[in-house]
């Protein structure tokens, strides 16, 4: 009987530790609006917008390496909406969302000692959350 006991402890520990130590996926979302809405659909400015897009996960692999690889290393940037209108209430016209992507975040590893993220110029970050479940970490 005793025997039992100690896996049995063991195996209710890990499951209770485990996925704490799991990782998750965080999302960032980075948005930038232009209020003249011809402006924001020029082809030029459009294919400028998305290039600046692709290249936000650039920002995200230096700060997870300051911070003990907390991000991981596994991220990418990708354009979510591209010239969308803007309800009217808002003073702009049409804006580009861009969603970068940390797929092996490390929520339980506080690493950032105030750390900001990263800024870019002419967006502004809209919204950061979890997407449900975990990952396995690398």
């Amino acid at each position: 009987m005793r025997s039992f006991i100690l896996p049995l402890w063991l195996a209710a520990f890990l499951s209770f530790v485990l996925p704490a130590l799991a990782c998750k996926q965080k999302w960032f979302i980075y948005q930038k609006e232009y209020q003249n809405c011809n402006e924001g659909v020029r082809p030029e400015v459009h294919y400028r917008t998305v290039d600046e897009c692709l290249t936000f996960h650039n920002a995200f692999l230096e700060l997870s390496a300051q911070t003990q690889n907390q991000f991981g290393r596994d991220i990418t940037s990708e354009m979510q909406s591209a010239a969308a209108p803007l309800p009217p209430n808002n003073p702009n016209c049409i804006y580009y969302r861009c969603r970068v992507i940390s797929w092996r975040y490390r929520e339980w590893q506080t690493n950032m000692d105030n750390r900001p993220l990263p800024a870019f110029p002419g967006w502004t970050l809209v919204d950061s959350f979890y997407r449900p479940g975990t990952n396995k970490c690398d």
